[in-house]
């Protein structure tokens, strides 16, 4: 297991998740290198919220339910629930 497969591991724990994903893509990386926001805003005045680093999922706001990590230039997305996850979008 790698260092950053640990420390995920470990923060996972911390959000109470039964299951937690990474999306790492040359997007999400480029994006992350030019904003600056604590937060990007979504349609109906909702939030996704950016962390500097992985550390800090264990005080995210975890009814998100998916946060920007800028260090590591990826997207944490996680699940409370797999018997009754949240719907995803459709196109």
């Amino acid at each position: 297991m790698s260092r950053y497969d640990a420390l995920l591991l470990l923060v996972s724990g911390s959000l109470r998740s039964q299951v937690a994903m990474t999306v790492k893509t040359a997007v999400i990386q480029t994006f992350l290198k030019e904003y600056n926001l604590p937060f990007v805003p979504l349609n109906n005045g909702l939030q996704l919220q950016v962390l500097p680093s992985i550390v800090g999922l264990s005080r995210c706001k975890k009814h998100h339910y998916a946060a920007f990590i800028k260090d590591m230039g990826m997207l944490v997305v996680w699940e409370v629930m797999l018997d009754n996850p949240h719907p995803h979008p459709r196109d």
